[in-house]
């Protein structure tokens, strides 16, 4: 044993003293932390005020935004919220469209002449009035906005009557729209309405900024960490082959097996504390900007969409841990292409030309099971909105969600290479030449 930990520590000291993965890591670590504070470091924003017209930068838009929302943390999105929104944006200062505009004349749309009743009866009210419109406008501004990302439409605010009943139950058509789309069965419908009825109702609002931001990043992260293991992991095995040095070592005492998986080992871990580096250089710089307010806010808040019952601090832990067992994942497919092909340049076009691919071509959901494999792959998987992809695969009368199956595929095809990759190195030193 003490001879393995010998040879890994070598083999992982040879990785990570190579200059081209110092100057990758160095270039990665720091696109890891940008993404947290670009937008505060960058971004300019004008805002008009009544008649002033006021410049902030984006640290200062990031503030204002976080303090609106916070205002609002804790208010439940029930019958008295709804209503509070519906006064201050819907009806209650909107007469309708039939019965104030003459659409022969004006040739305007809905929304216009909508938006021009409004502005008549806005101004029709005394200053006091206007004032305290104004305040409660934007007071439940995010809410207004959040009822339009959940329903997909300001209409239910602006032109119908909306009350809880009417909000939860339009929020479940959604789902079962979606559900039908993704050619969810009618058993796998009745498990996910099920399972939707465990999520607490009605919502409660929160600031989760920071843990938005770093779900929506891991797509991102997941790309650089392709281009890490692709680059620094390259040639692990093809150097030797291609320096001819490979019989040499293979000529050891301590035979071709331990040296084997001393470099796999030693490759496996660089990949893993790489992802792990790049992944909490993330997170705490989102945290540090946006703040680490709202890890147990309801993830409907944020990801309205997603109908799992999560938080945002459990929607990124979830999303973190496959993206962990990608790193794993991806540093033994690069491994084992490194053996195979013999050649870095080689491993670093296929496995970039593989994330291109995957982050340009999409599988239409009429062809289900290519699909749902197709999405299993860690450059599709990592992506926020699979948490809304609720295709279901029933193994031994359990229902198992894309997130349960990828890591056990991970783990088989992982074995699988190694057992691959072990035979072609232990082979190599009697076909290679």
């Amino acid at each position: 044993m003490n001879q393995f930990f010998t040879l890994y520590k070598y083999e992982l000291v040879k990785i990570i003293k190579r200059k081209i993965v110092k100057i990758s890591m160095a270039i990665l670590l720091f696109l890891a932390v940008y993404m947290g504070i670009g937008e505060a470091l960058s971004n300019a924003y004008s805002i008009t005020v009544g008649d002033q017209t006021i410049n902030m930068n984006g640290f200062e838009m990031i503030a204002k935004n976080k303090e609106s929302a916070l205002r609002l943390t804790g208010v439940r999105i029930d019958e008295t919220t709804l209503k509070e929104v519906e006064d201050a944006y819907g009806k209650a200062y909107i007469i309708s469209y039939e019965e104030s505009v003459d659409a022969d004349k004006l040739s305007l749309t809905n929304d216009i002449a909508a938006s021009a009743v409004m502005i008549g009866e806005f101004e029709e009210k005394t200053p006091k009035e206007q004032e305290a419109w104004q305040k409660k406008k934007e007071l439940y501004a995010n809410i207004y906005h959040y009822i339009y990302q959940a329903l997909g439409s300001y209409d239910a605010v602006n032109y119908y009557y909306m009350d809880e009943e009417f909000f939860y139950q339009s929020w479940h058509n959604r789902m079962l729209e979606r559900w039908m789309e993704q050619n969810v069965t009618q058993e796998e419908i009745t498990y996910l309405t099920q399972r939707e009825e465990t999520i607490e109702k009605p919502f409660v609002y929160g600031y989760s900024a920071g843990w938005d931001n770093i779900l929506r990043e891991i797509l991102s992260l997941n790309v650089m960490l392709v281009l890490c293991v692709g680059i620094c992991l390259s040639n692990a095995f093809s150097e030797e082959h291609v320096r001819k040095t490979d019989q040499l070592i293979l000529c050891s005492k301590l035979g071709k097996r331990m040296l084997y998986f001393a470099k796999m080992a030693a490759g496996v871990t660089f990949g893993f504390v790489s992802g792990l580096l790049m992944l909490s250089a993330a997170v705490l710089s989102n945290l540090c900007i946006y703040g680490a307010e709202g890890f147990d806010v309801a993830a409907q808040i944020y990801l309205p969409e997603c109908a799992r019952n999560l938080t945002m601090g459990q929607a990124v832990m979830l999303l973190g841990a496959v993206y962990m067992a990608a790193a794993v994942f991806l540093s033994i497919v690069t491994l084992f292409l490194s053996e195979a092909l013999q050649n870095s340049v080689a491993v670093v076009g296929l496995m970039s030309g593989l994330m291109i691919l995957t982050n340009l071509v999409n599988i239409p959901y009429r062809f289900r099971m290519f699909s749902q494999i197709y999405g299993l792959l860690p450059t599709v998987l990592l992506r926020v909105w699979q948490l809304w992809d609720d295709r279901l695969v029933k193994v031994f009368g359990i229902y198992l969600n894309n997130f349960q199956i990828a890591p056990v595929l991970y783990l088989a095809v992982s074995i699988l290479l190694l057992f691959l990759g072990g035979r072609i190195y232990r082979n190599y030193q009697v076909s290679g030449r």
